[in-house]
C-alpha cells in the first residue's frame, strides 16, 4: 500500500484538504512537522506555519525517485486516489501506477517517465509497455482505454496499442471504446491496433415468442456467460419476446431491447436463473437499453441480480425514450447502482 498524508487548512472558516500519496518504500522514514513561519506568503497564510512532510531515504537515492501524487479536495473523505505503486525497470524508478475510484468507477493510470527517449518499460502481466520519455496509459473504469504519448514512439495497454509510423518520438492520444472506432488525436502518422472485443454473443431470434437463454441456437457465435463478457440482445424484433434464464449468467455488459421499434422484452427466471454482473479488472459493469427502441425491458421479480462490481444502467446513443423495470432483488457488498442519461426511465 502507498503512504498517504493529509494536510488541512482552514480559510474563512472552510476546510481545504491536500493529500499526498507516495509509493511505499521500505528504506524510507517519514515525519510530519511544521515549517517556520511563512513570512513571504500572501494573506491569510502569513505569518502562519505550514504542515510539512519530511521524507528521508536511508542509503543511496540516485535511482529511487521521490514520486508523489497530490490530490486537493474539499471534504475530509473526498479523496479518490486509493493506491500509488512504483514502476521499476532494472532497479530504476521510471513511473507510477495510480489507482483511483471516481464516481463509482475504478480507474488505473500508468504514468511513465523514462530517463531517455529510446528506453522501454514493459510489464507483461498487466499488458502495458511504453517506449519514450513520457506517456500515460489509462483504464477509465467504463470499459474505455486511453493511450497518451507526451514524448514517445509506442505505448500499449490491455491489447490496444499505438506507435508512430516513423519510429521517432512524437505526441498523440487515442481513446479506445470497445466496438467503436478509436478516437485519434495526433500530429504524426500512427499505427493503431485495437484490442479484440471481449468474449460474448449476439442474440439471433427476431420473431415474437418465448426462448431459452441457454439454447445455443439463440446466440452467435456462443452463449455469453463469463466475467467481462458482453451479451448483445439488441435486435430489431418483430414481436414481444420472453427469455427464460435457467442458469446463473455472469456478464460484464448486457445490451438488451428492441433496437428500432416498440416490441417488449421480458427476462424471467427458469429453474435457478439469475444475473451476476462482474467486469474485468474491477471495472464498472453495464446494463444498457439499446438505442432507438421504445419497447419496455422488464426483469421479472423472480430474476435476481448480484453485483460483483458497480453497475451502471444506461440507454445507448439515440433519441428514443424507453422504460426498464428491475423487479427482482439486487444485491452486492459495497457496490453502487447508478443510472445515466435522461432518455431511460428506470
Amino acid at each position: 500500500q502507498s503512504i498517504r498524508a493529509q494536510f488541512v487548512a482552514t480559510v474563512s472558516g472552510t476546510a481545504r484538504y491536500m493529500d499526498l500519496h507516495m509509493p511505499a518504500v521500505a528504506s524510507r522514514e517519514y515525519a510530519k512537522v511544521d515549517s517556520p513561519a511563512m513570512l513571504e506568503a500572501p494573506s491569510p497564510y502569513s505569518p502562519r506555519v505550514a504542515p510539512t512532510l519530511v521524507v528521508r531515504q536511508i542509503g543511496e537515492a540516485w535511482n529511487k525517485a521521490f514520486a508523489t501524487v497530490y490530490e486537493p479536495h474539499f471534504g475530509i473523505a473526498d479523496s479518490t486516489v486509493q493506491n500509488v505503486t512504483q514502476l521499476v525497470r532494472s532497479g530504476i524508478v521510471v513511473g507510477v501506477k495510480v489507482e483511483s475510484t471516481v464516481a463509482g468507477k475504478n480507474l488505473v493510470q500508468y504514468v511513465f517517465s523514462n530517463p531517455a527517449a529510446g528506453e522501454t518499460y514493459t510489464d507483461a502481466p498487466s499488458g502495458v509497455s511504453f517506449t519514450g520519455r513520457f506517456g500515460v496509459a489509462s483504464s477509465n473504469g467504463d470499459g474505455t482505454t486511453t493511450l497518451y504519448l507526451g514524448e514517445g514512439s509506442a505505448i500499449a495497454y490491455r491489447g490496444n496499442s499505438i506507435a508512430t509510423t516513423s519510429g521517432s518520438s512524437s505526441q498523440a492520444e487515442v481513446r479506445f471504446n470497445p466496438g467503436q472506432p478509436p478516437v485519434v488525436t495526433t500530429n504524426t502518422p500512427l499505427t493503431v491496433i485495437t484490442a479484440p472485443l471481449p468474449p460474448g454473443g449476439t442474440w439471433v431470434p427476431t420473431a415474437g415468442g418465448t426462448y431459452d437463454w441457454t439454447n445455443a441456437a439463440n446466440w452467435s457465435p456462443s452463449i455469453p456467460n463469463t466475467i467481462g463478457s458482453i451479451a448483445y440482445q439488441n435486435i430489431n424484433l418483430a414481436g414481444d419476446q420472453i427469455v427464460n434464464v435457467n442458469t446463473p449468467v455472469t456478464l460484464g455488459d448486457l445490451v438488451v431491447g428492441d433496437s428500432s421499434g416498440s416490441q417488449n422484452t421480458t427476462l424471467q427466471k427458469n429453474t435457478n436463473g439469475s444475473f451476476i454482473f462482474d467486469q474485468t479488472d474491477n471495472g464498472t459493469a453495464y446494463l444498457t437499453r439499446t438505442a432507438d427502441g421504445t419497447g419496455n425491458v422488464t426483469f421479472n421479480s423472480d430474476l435476481n441480480i448480484t453485483l460483483n462490481d458497480n453497475l451502471t444502467v444506461r440507454q445507448a446513443a439515440g433519441t428514443a425514450n424507453s422504460t426498464m423495470t428491475i423487479a427482482g432483488t439486487i444485491s452486492g457488498s459495497d457496490k453502487d447502482l447508478d443510472k445515466e442519461g435522461a432518455g431511460l426511465t428506470l
